[in-house]
């Protein structure tokens, strides 16, 4: 019995020993780990914190972008200068709307990375110009280069990537794709700092940037739009002159002439749309060289719009443009012109005149000699009118001062009437209508608006269009076309598109086939680039310098001189009256003759039955 009870205890003594033991070796594997993580953790932490005081300035806005890491110490340690500003963002967290200058990103692996800049790329207020810390817990070195590869996609040439190698070592990285003719499109190596003390600078602009791109190519995709784009196309080769460049062409390649650099140009197809961005963030048109990073620029009468701007960088300042409804110039014709040569008050004013003569002088004539014929009286006084002179009637003196007065009165008439008469018929008058072009539903002809109109209509002003009643209008021109041709339809096009095509809108007169209404005004154009694209402010101010110093003007003249000034001049003489144009004044004589044909019947049958 007390054999048993000894041995009970050793085996409960034994059994305590060992979970000890085990316990030991559990805790210091955990132990291990955690010292090996938290090192790493410290180092990167200390490398952020010490880059940031001595180069990032007080007063700048930092965002720390993380899933689950490092974030409280961190915050803690750079809010000890207490002079920088933090946002802290998760990576599912869209549409941001503070601008921020330093990015702090917190990742695991590469594929939480990649995934967070491309969804975060798309922002609003994304800034790849801005400093880039990024820590990646756990990558591999062969995924060193596509780490870089995404972030010089995304032109963030600006930053610190810090990771821990395989064995579990600190490292801290930056390249460069901007040395040795890379232009930012290769990467050219890969720098190792082991000691973040030896970071000279941190740079919070691509400024330092302007010059690393002399001999470099940068692709522009471009659509002819003149005057803004112009290829060979058959439009240009109709004038076997000199081609000249388009507006934004030429704003380009004096900037790649000053610049030492070269434009290799996309030439899009002129029936590609300008793009917009969908609300599933897809990119179309035009704008999709600039997504799939074909090309760095795209030009082509782009106009500025918000939902372009919101995930691309714009060239603007250097021209607008207006948004004009275009409708058939209704002429009045000819043969209404007949009264139109004096306003109602005039031909008022002129009744008014012949009735108080004829009152006077009928009145006067019957208190002076008696009985006559009234009506007699009256058709001499209107005779006069039409140059028909009466002796009979200014032979009496003490009447003769109202009749030279009269004779005077119907000369000046007459005159004023026959000039203004030659006038009206030889130029042309338009219809003066009354439209409310603010409600385009109310307009008394069918839409034949082309498909870059309506895209631009919705997104500018956030309505929809009235359906097109006619196929052949998706286009510029052949919406513009069948307007000048047909009275049944308008269209909506911006103002210079018609100004370059403005002489095959003009009938054999020289008169327009097109009325113009200025539906908004000062809409800027816009070059777009890349997100981030280093020499946008360069080329800014290159635009706003061509601008203000006259050059494009002198550009637009002689683009304007070249493909709008005619040619053919229209004839100098032509047949401008017709005898139905005369038909209101042919109806009166005929109406006279007939009443004086009557009237001679009527006395002829008088004196006959008299006698």
């Amino acid at each position: 019995m007390k054999l048993f009870t000894l041995f009970q205890k050793f085996l409960i003594i034994f059994h305590i020993c060992d979970y000890f033991a085990t316990s030991y070796g559990l805790y210091s594997n955990i132990f291990i780990k955690t010292l090996l993580r938290d090192t790493h953790q410290n180092l990167a932490v200390d490398c952020i914190v010490s880059a940031s005081y001595k180069h990032i300035p007080c007063g700048t806005m930092f965002t720390l972008v993380y899933s689950a890491y490092f974030i409280d110490d961190v915050n803690k340690l750079l809010s000890n200068k207490s002079c920088y500003s933090f946002l802290s963002r998760s990576f599912e967290i869209r549409k941001w709307r503070t601008w921020t200058d330093v990015y702090i990103f917190f990742t695991k692996n590469y594929h939480e990375m990649y995934t967070s800049f491309t969804t975060l790329s798309k922002d609003v207020v994304w800034n790849p110009r801005a400093y880039f810390f990024i820590i990646i817990n756990h990558l591999r070195e062969v995924e060193y280069s596509e780490v870089f590869n995404v972030l010089m996609n995304l032109n963030i040439f600006n930053v610190l990537l810090i990771t821990k190698s395989e064995e579990g070592i600190f490292s801290a990285y930056i390249y460069h794709a901007l040395e040795e003719g890379s232009c930012g499109r290769s990467l050219n190596k890969i720098e190792k700092i082991n000691d973040c003390r030896n970071i000279h600078s941190i740079r919070m602009n691509y400024s330092y940037l302007d010059h690393k791109f002399r001999n470099c190519i940068i692709s522009v995709a471009a659509t002819e739009d003149m005057p803004n784009v112009i290829f060979q196309s058959k439009e240009v080769n109709k004038r076997p002159r000199k081609v000249e460049k388009g507006i934004e062409q030429y704003i380009l390649d004096n900037i790649a002439e000053q610049e030492n650099f070269t434009l290799q140009y996309i030439n899009a197809d002129s029936k590609h749309e300008f793009g917009v961005i969908l609300s599933n963030s897809t990119i179309t048109g035009l704008l999709g060289y600039l997504h799939n990073n074909t090309a760095s620029i795209v030009i082509g009468g782009l106009m500025l719009i918000k939902n372009r701007v919101s995930l691309f960088d714009y060239i603007w300042g250097y021209d607008a443009a207006s948004f004009c409804i275009f409708t058939p110039a209704l002429r009045e014709k000819n043969w209404k012109k007949v009264y139109q040569e004096f306003g109602v008050g005039t031909w008022l004013l002129i009744c008014f005149s012949y009735l108080f003569v004829t009152v006077v002088i009928t009145m006067s004539r019957r208190l002076l000699m008696g009985h006559e014929d009234k009506g007699r009286v009256i058709l001499k006084i209107w005779g006069y009118l039409y140059g028909q002179t009466d002796m009979e009637m200014i032979k009496f003196k003490k009447m003769k001062k109202i009749v030279i007065f009269w004779i005077w009165f119907t000369f000046f008439l007459t005159s004023f009437y026959n000039s203004a008469l030659y006038s009206l018929l030889s130029r042309n008058v338009e219809v003066n209508l009354k439209i409310d072009i603010n409600s385009l539903s109310t307009l008394p002809w069918e839409p034949c608006i082309s498909n870059a109109m309506r895209t631009f209509y919705k997104f500018t002003f956030n309505g929809t269009l009235p359906a097109n009643t006619k196929a052949d209008c998706q286009l510029t021109d052949n919406a513009l076309d069948t307007v000048a041709n047909n009275n049944k339809y308008y269209a909506l096009e911006m103002d210079y598109s018609y100004h370059m095509r403005q002489t095959y809108y003009l009938d054999e007169n020289g008169n327009p086939k097109l009325k113009v209404w200025k539906y908004a005004s000062d809409l800027m154009l816009a070059m777009y680039t890349t997100r981030g694209f280093p020499l946008q402010n360069k080329f800014h101010r290159y635009a706003t310098f061509h601008l203000e110093s006259g050059l494009l003007q002198r550009q637009r003249a002689a683009i304007y001189h070249q493909y709008v000034t005619p040619n053919n001049h229209h004839k100098n003489t032509f047949k401008i009256f017709h005898l139905s144009d005369l038909r209101v004044h042919y109806a009166i004589l005929i109406i006279g003759y007939t009443i004086s044909f009557v009237c001679f019947i009527i006395e002829i049958n008088r004196n006959y039955l008299r006698n």
